[in-house]
């Protein structure tokens, strides 16, 4: 498989790469001059360097691919600073890689987006799906909701038909961040590892980036025809005390999991239509994985 794929350098854009840098994959990654883009060319990507704002860097990035996944985005944490730019780099940027994959003749076009594009729902206790209304209340979930309509519309215009949108819905995305600190249930495994009581309340829904990747390759390599529109993607629900007793069964500690803390609230998402497309989640297994990934980061 020829894989295009932007953001390869972020924090679960990693992940993405090393599922798409097998021995049968051809990965492109368009990078920044100043990305930690090492493990790529390690593992035998193709880097292009270049950014949203250069129509010729993403005019080289699809040409002879299969698939695009559009994983990019130009950080800016607070995108009134530069509204115009922000504007540019985001969303012209993904509309122009999305106009030059038909150009090229591609039919996969998967754009990453969030589960941010819900906005405040109706009924926060009941599972979001693809069919839930979206109310983006914020710039970031508002280009997310807006590049997902044009997917849509490239799919029913131009037969893009293995195009699509993959919302990321989970409570938590689950993997070793590049800023290590920000790493899902971080806390919980330090304290694994010292030996310390746990204290946890309510519940959870992770979603390990392994998962995400594993998921993604799937759905590039469906038949077109049964590519749906929109995807959520996102493990079951778990009582937090659960993934604690996961992590400390994984590292073999002695801590006690106490549930007596206040419990964090969250919207579920179902996770129906990509299980029925074939896709699976590694629920307490991941996070017994994750916690010896990250284990190890902590060293």
């Amino acid at each position: 498989m020829r894989i295009a794929l932007t953001g390869g350098t972020g924090f679960i854009g990693r992940y993405i790469a090393r599922e798409f840098m097998k021995p049968t994959d051809m990965l492109r990654a368009m990078v920044r001059p100043t990305s930690d883009s090492g493990f790529l060319k390690e593992g035998g990507a193709e880097l292009l360097v270049g950014d949203f704002g250069d129509d010729d860097s993403l005019r080289r990035l699809v040409d002879g691919m299969d698939v695009v996944i559009h994983n990019g985005y130009w950080h800016d944490r607070n995108e009134l600073k530069a509204p115009m730019r922000w504007l540019e780099l985001n969303v012209l940027g993904s509309l122009k890689l999305l106009e030059f994959s038909r150009l090229a003749g591609l039919k996969r076009y998967v754009f990453i987006s969030t589960g941010a594009v819900y906005g405040r729902v109706a009924e926060p206790d009941k599972p979001r799906d693809e069919l839930t209304g979206t109310f983006p209340g914020g710039g970031y979930a508002a280009y997310n909701r807006a590049v997902e309509v044009y997917v849509t519309a490239y799919r029913n215009n131009f037969d893009m038909t293995g195009s699509t949108s993959v919302r990321l819905c989970g409570g938590r995305n689950v993997g070793v961040h590049p800023k290590l600190e920000r790493s899902a249930y971080i806390d919980i495994v330090r304290a694994a590892l010292e030996g310390r009581d746990i204290h946890v309340g309510g519940q959870d829904q992770p979603d390990w980036c392994v998962d995400i990747a594993r998921n993604l390759r799937l759905l590039a390599g469906l038949p077109l025809d049964e590519v749906e529109d929109v995807y959520c993607f996102c493990d079951d629900v778990f009582p937090v005390r659960e993934i604690a007793e996961a992590i400390v069964r994984a590292l073999g500690s002695r801590s006690k999991v106490i549930e007596d803390a206040d419990a964090r609230h969250f919207t579920p998402s179902a996770n129906a239509r990509v299980k029925a497309a074939g896709g699976t989640f590694s629920g307490l297994k991941g996070i017994e994985s994750y916690a010896h990934e990250l284990a190890e980061a902590l060293g």
